[in-house]
């Protein structure tokens, strides 16, 4: 019963530590999906501002175009507009740049945050399978102590039966002696 009593309490541990590596291992593929999803949103923001980027030139280009194209010469407003355009784009660029970082912190912030909260629940996992061997070791131990308590018992009532026996047979005889005197 005291060796079933740990098996069980090994067993549950087991199981308890089977959790906590499974909890780890979730977290680390959280944590693998969430860097893919922060590179992702650093290459989608690369790309749209390389992509405003060309969408300015080439509005600039046009605007430059349809400024000769008219007889305006690049001085005064005509420049300026184009100054202004041309800073509008890097701004733009700029902004969807961060934007990106921002999606990214995020997407890497959840990851360690997840992270952490995987070792705590893989902590407590481990807390309780090492509880639970205690348990079962203190509840075999248990069972040990009362199966030794319980033959010292044993051993003690075969005596005094002995005993009792031995009293018994002696004050027979010597009844049956007095009997016959």
């Amino acid at each position: 019963d005291a060796l079933q009593q740990r098996q069980t309490a090994e067993y549950n541990a087991r199981i308890q530590e089977n959790e906590a590596i499974q909890s780890r291992q979730i977290a680390a593929y959280n944590a693998k999906i969430h860097e893919n999803e922060a590179v992702a949103a650093e290459q989608r923001a690369k790309y749209e501002a390389d992509k405003a980027g060309k969408d300015a030139r080439r509005l600039r280009g046009e605007q430059t175009a349809l400024y000769g194209y008219s007889g305006v010469q690049l001085t005064g407003t005509p420049l300026i507009v184009e100054a202004d355009s041309e800073f509008m784009d890097e701004a733009n660029q700029s902004n969807l740049i961060a934007l990106g970082a921002t999606d990214a912190w995020r997407f890497r912030s959840q990851s360690q945050l997840e992270t952490y909260q995987a070792g705590i629940e893989a902590n407590r996992y481990m807390s309780a399978a090492a509880e639970t061997k205690r348990q079962g070791t203190i509840a075999g131990q248990a069972l040990t102590a009362q199966a030794g308590v319980d033959r010292y018992q044993a051993a003690a009532t075969i005596q005094t039966g002995k005993i009792n026996a031995a009293t018994t047979i002696m004050t027979g005889v010597g009844k049956a002696i007095q009997a016959n005197q």
